[in-house]
């Protein structure tokens, strides 16, 4: 067996000691291993948008680094290696005319969805879900990410060819730089392997020839796993929803201790039925693929205002939005106009994303829960409440929440009297959340911090110090990474 592992990026996230992680148990299998990564050769990706060259040498060292501390035969390359000067050149000069956010997604080169793998690392980068397309340098940055794209496809083209592997592995597949690895696998007929860290407990799951962001695939896999878990998967999945209204990590950042337990708001209106909004933190998942886009609404904000609107007048309503704890500190134009609502819509109380207002006591005394896709939406169903979805998520398919598609229906089912559903599809998803995945034996994360801290490979956290560092730290103080 041959493996190839892709890793293009080494600077942020654990997928640097993941697929090297990957690495080591591939050859300890006994199976050919080549690694390729970056080495600088990219216009750009999502940790250096600018290119800024501090940054391009402390990711390479990091990968080196890391690569040495690999066991056994394993052949480095790079992906400059399979392609002619002049075609990396020429790539990296190409030009495509996208003049809106719809043209922009719509880019593709040989199939490959590179508009969007662009779109997704600046959002990512820059959590900014609108990029004003009328600015030439941000125009130009994403264009560098479309041609990222590009190249990397072409690179694979042929690395497929001339390696010739069996399986290919990457880390997540969303951005620029990965994205068009699993596509050029697609186009090959050989299958790619995309891991991703899923669990507080430094564990990673395997998607096969798909994105991790693959709503129909993780309906699959979720649904494997309840058919054939043991008798305690109800316990299991119950502490998932338990856990997480005690504030205890399940596989999210924990909020709620910086909330005071049972604080409503002032505003609130108990004379009223209230209607209650989590809305979810948009740019975590505003450009991943078509399917994600199939939403009520073209955004949240437009979303809510008409909610507001069509239950003001001669309705004894009450709605309430909660915004996400995560967009706290975002100064972006959504979060400022979400934030606005309240101006607008007198029967709107909107409680800010840095408020110490209780989310579960909101939840607890809701008559009906409003999502775009949050997991309190899933929580809502847990906890004996109705719950409305009203964008695309991986719980849409399971059931447990009324699922409305226009906003008429959004309206009737709001001003009715509705009955919670069976929790138990709930369930099913939670179950996923607490024992998907499986442990690698070179690979740990922190579990205090959830995997946030203190990724290692070997043990080895893979630290590069000196001038280096100084320059990268520097660079990333003045953030000049961003535009």
């Amino acid at each position: 067996m041959k493996t190839l592992i892709h890793c293009s990026m080494a600077v942020f996230s654990p997928r640097l000691h993941v697929m090297l992680s990957v690495a080591q148990e591939k050859i300890d299998e006994g199976h050919a291993v080549v690694y390729v990564d970056c080495e600088g050769c990219l216009p750009a990706c999502a940790p250096n948008i600018l290119k800024k060259r501090a940054i391009c040498k402390y990711c390479v060292a990091r990968s080196r680094k890391g690569y040495h501390l690999i066991r056994g035969g394993v052949e480095r390359r790079k992906i400059s290696d399979y392609l002619d000067p002049q075609q990396i050149e020429a790539l990296e000069h190409s030009k495509d005319d996208f003049r809106s956010i719809e043209e922009l997604r719509a880019v593709e080169y040989h199939g490959a969805d590179v508009g969007y793998a662009a779109l997704s690392s600046y959002v990512f980068t820059s959590r900014e879900i609108t990029p004003d397309l009328s600015r030439d340098d941000i125009r130009a940055a994403l264009q560098r990410l479309i041609n990222t794209g590009k190249i990397v496809w072409e690179a694979y083209a042929r690395i497929l060819r001339v390696e010739r592997p069996d399986r290919v592995a990457l880390f997540n597949g969303r951005l620029a730089a990965d994205r068009a690895v699993l596509r050029a696998c697609r186009e090959a007929g050989v299958d790619c392997d995309v891991y991703e860290v899923t669990r507080k407990d430094d564990c990673v799951t395997v998607f096969h020839n798909a994105l991790p962001h693959d709503i129909a695939y993780n309906v699959r896999r979720n649904e494997e796993l309840w058919e054939s878990a043991p008798p305690s998967r109800v316990e299991v999945a119950e502490s998932f929803y338990e856990d997480r209204r005690k504030g205890r990590f399940t596989n999210d950042t924990v909020y709620t201790d910086q909330q005071a337990a049972g604080k409503m708001p002032s505003g609130w209106d108990r004379s009223r039925k209230h209607i209650v909004i989590f809305n979810s933190s948009e740019d975590e998942f505003v450009a991943i693929g078509p399917e994600w886009e199939q939403n009520v609404y073209p955004s949240q904000v437009a979303g809510i205002a008409r909610i507001a609107e069509d239950l003001a007048d001669g309705e004894n309503v009450q709605v309430v939005l909660r915004i996400h704890p995560n967009l706290k500190d975002v100064d972006k134009a959504h979060v400022h106009a979400l934030e606005a609502l309240a101006d607008r819509f007198p029967n709107l109380l909107v409680i800010p994303a840095a408020s110490d207002v209780c989310s579960y006591a909101l939840l607890d005394h809701a008559d009906t829960v409003v999502t775009f896709g949050s997991t309190m939406g899933l929580e809502a169903v847990y906890w004996g409440k109705p719950s409305v979805l009203v964008g695309n998520c991986f719980h849409k398919p399971l059931g447990a929440t009324y699922n409305p598609e226009s906003h008429e229906e959004v309206v009737r089912l709001l001003r009715r009297d509705l009955e919670p559903k069976d929790r138990t599809p709930a369930l099913v998803f939670a179950y996923a959340k607490m024992r998907s995945g499986f442990k690698q034996p070179y690979y740990e994360g922190d579990r205090r911090e959830g995997c946030s801290r203190g990724y290692s490979f070997r043990g080895d956290r893979i630290r590069v110090g000196g001038l280096t560092r100084m320059r990268y730290k520097l660079v990333k103080s003045w953030r000049s990474t961003r535009i």
